[in-house]
């Protein structure tokens, strides 16, 4: 991510072009090293580009403990159906208190 926009820039990436800064993000997994999953999301952070609450598959300890120490709401154990069920670009509201993601019309 380019921490000053929020925005992937990693060739290929099903996001490539498109911003996380104050969205939700849902996301299979981490990437990479966790000392770089941890400094991009600080990085974000830093800028106020960082994702509005993040919805991930496939935890990993790194960034579980880099989204409660960074207060990013982030929820997991979510039903496989809401994968299928979701698109880019739909409104999502995440209540990560409670583990409710609810897709909005």
């Amino acid at each position: 991510f380019d921490p000053s926009t929020g925005m992937m820039f990693e060739k290929g990436h099903d996001i490539e072009g498109k911003s996380v800064a104050n969205k939700i993000f849902s996301f299979p997994g981490g990437k990479a090293s966790s000392v770089v999953q941890a400094d991009g999301l600080y990085q974000l952070l830093m800028k106020k580009t960082q994702p509005k609450a993040i919805i991930i598959k496939y935890p990993e300890t790194v960034l579980v403990a880099c989204a409660i120490i960074m207060e990013v709401p982030m929820v997991d154990r979510v039903d496989p159906d809401f994968y299928n069920e979701v698109k880019d670009g739909d409104r999502v509201k995440v209540d990560a208190t409670n583990g409710i993601i609810e897709i909005l019309d």
